[in-house]
């Protein structure tokens, strides 16, 4: 029976990780999006490309992991 508990324990907290790392990663993808449509919405209003994508890299690699 303790075997078994334990076996159960540690699927349950594979399970939490797992569900944990998908919930940063949508997490991160919204946030990268959310820099992207700012951009976008600068690019629309000022004409300025280049520019806008150095910040655009440079805002996702400053990033806190």
């Amino acid at each position: 029976e303790q075997q078994l508990a334990q076996a159960a324990e540690q699927l349950s907290q594979e399970a939490a990780v797992r569900a944990a790392w998908q919930q940063g990663g949508r997490h991160e993808r919204n946030r990268v999006a959310a820099l992207i449509d700012l951009q976008l919405d600068q690019l629309n209003r000022s004409g300025v490309n280049a520019g806008v994508l150095c910040t655009l890299r440079r805002m996702v690699l400053e990033v806190e992991a």
